[in-house]
């Protein structure tokens, strides 16, 4: 599930969201007044700390409910590849 967090925190990196993390504190994205929490979203589900609706309004603030990770997540033809 971190991977799918991840893949989230990447494509929303690409769209011009901010990154960081205080100490202590999850890593998030953030743009304008919203910020999200996208490794733990699960958990957070999962534990009852945000419901479907939050979610939801949570992604239409942020303007990335139509993000679809499979496409924003596949590098373009120009991007160099990684060698490791």
């Amino acid at each position: 599930m971190r991977a799918i967090g991840f893949g989230l925190l990447v494509a929303l990196k690409d769209r011009g969201w901010t990154l960081g993390a205080a100490p202590g504190e999850r890593l998030s994205a953030t743009r304008g007044d919203v910020k999200v929490d996208p490794c733990h979203i699960f958990l957070d589900f999962a534990e009852g700390l945000i419901s479907r609706a939050d979610w939801k309004a949570k992604c239409e603030a942020g303007q990335f409910g139509d993000l679809d990770l499979g496409t924003a997540l596949t590098p373009s033809p120009e991007t160099p590849a990684v060698k490791l």
